[in-house]
């Protein structure tokens, strides 16, 4: 199967294999030359290049089988011939023994564009095999263009104290200022609305600025990766998980020094076993105390209850990365008939159609008629929910709520007026 394949996409280009295979032959023929010999014409003799160690001398059938096919096909395998595995170092690490069986297979032309290949240290705690890498030299051009987004503007810390410090400011005499100039202003039309609003921000902004902190945003400039930085632990991996982590690592460290003495090889499966069991147990105490947290919270204090329900949602999600993905084709297939025609709506008797139409005309709604009261604002001001995200006028339901004494004649205002 991986003969026809590679046969297949050589055919469009360079071919690169990853994964776990099992060889250690020389995967080219030595001293191939078509200077003394007649060939057939398109035949491309293997270029000399440097033989290839490996520390794994153990040689198998499918090792065999695999180096047939580099020969017969032009690829090469980069481990332990390429600068960072001049060695070739061991890839799987069992309590039997250590082997190279996970390899990176290349077409020939692709070896002077790959100027590093690496076996990455052994993760004891999550594999029995190591992690591969390569560089791979490409050309690559990006067009540069202009984003027409806005950077997303800095926000106002909300605390306990801030309430009080935000309704003080809202009766200064700056702020007020600027809401007896609001009202004052009579003849708020349709086409001048979007400049009201404005002016009805600008009061908030500047009670705010009186009141409040600025919290900074990031830029969205910074890369994803950096160099050296440690991906944050869970809460449950503890200082006890921590310690365990870093004997397994320094086990391992031993058996790279010896890697054929039994006892050090015991060692460390053993202390893998004990490690793995540790680690499940810690989890499920974790999760354990979650749910009784969740018995007394869910009246006292409902925010942190639903703080809780989040963590416990996204452990499962974790647990379970791929079992709550809907396939694409299936989405396609129930969008798909949301936006056909139901054909039997063709057949529905045109008496009913009629009667439909004219109940559309009739004017039965007209709450909506009638002038909004401030009653009617003050009541869906105090239904507003708290800790909600802002938009990029940074106002806050908070705001509003804690300042509605204040802003209620003003907000009224412009409503009604438009």
């Amino acid at each position: 199967i991986l003969e026809k394949e590679v046969a297949h996409f050589s055919q469009l280009g360079n071919v690169i294999i990853g994964g776990g295979l099992e060889c250690t032959l020389q995967d080219f023929i030595h001293n191939d030359s078509d200077s003394h010999i007649p060939l057939f014409t398109g035949y491309i003799p293997d270029t000399i290049i440097n033989n290839r160690q490996s520390m794994d001398q153990v040689i198998s059938s499918r090792g065999r089988q695999l180096i047939e096919l580099c020969i017969q096909s032009g690829l090469r395998i980069l481990n332990g011939r390429i600068f960072g595995d001049s060695f070739g170092q061991y890839t799987s690490h069992q309590p039997l023994g250590s082997s190279v069986i996970d390899y990176f297979i290349v077409s020939e032309s692709l070896l002077r564009q790959i100027p590093v290949f690496k076996v990455q240290p052994f993760k004891a705690d999550l594999s029995d095999h190591c992690q591969i890498t390569i560089l791979l030299r490409v050309n690559c051009f990006i067009p540069l263009f202009e984003s027409n987004l806005k950077s997303f503007p800095e926000k106002y810390v909300w605390n306990d104290d801030s309430p009080v410090k935000f309704q003080n400011a809202l009766v200064s005499e700056k702020v007020k200022k600027y809401i007896n100039l609001f009202l004052d202003e009579k003849n708020v039309k349709n086409d001048f609305i979007n400049e009201s609003v404005e002016k009805f921000n600008n009061i908030l902004y500047e009670a705010a600025d009186l009141s409040l902190k600025k919290k900074k945003t990031s830029s969205g400039k910074k890369s994803a990766y950096v160099r050296g930085s440690k991906k944050k632990l869970p809460e449950w991996y503890d200082q006890t998980l921590t310690s365990a982590r870093k004997n397994l690592n320094d086990n391992f460290n031993l058996l790279n020094k010896y890697p054929k003495d039994p006892y050090v090889r015991s060692a460390l499966f053993s202390f893998r076993k004990h490690f793995r069991k540790l680690r499940k147990n810690k989890y499920r105490e974790y999760k354990q105390n979650l749910l009784n947290k969740l018995d007394n919270l869910q009246e006292n204090n409902p925010k942190e209850y639903w703080n809780l329900l989040d963590k416990l949602k996204k452990m499962n999600d974790n647990s379970n990365a791929s079992s709550n993905n809907v396939p694409l084709n299936e989405w396609h297939a129930y969008f798909k008939t949301l936006l056909t025609t139901d054909q039997k709506l063709d057949h529905v008797d045109n008496r009913l159609k009629s009667e439909l139409k004219h109940l559309e005309n009739q004017k039965i709604f007209n709450e909506l008629d009638y002038k909004i009261t401030a009653e009617e604002i003050s009541r869906a001001v105090n239904k507003l929910k708290n800790n909600k995200s802002i938009g990029f006028d940074i106002i806050s339901n908070e705001m509003l709520k804690c300042g509605l004494t204040v802003l209620l004649s003003p907000l009224t205002q412009l409503l009604i007026e438009f």
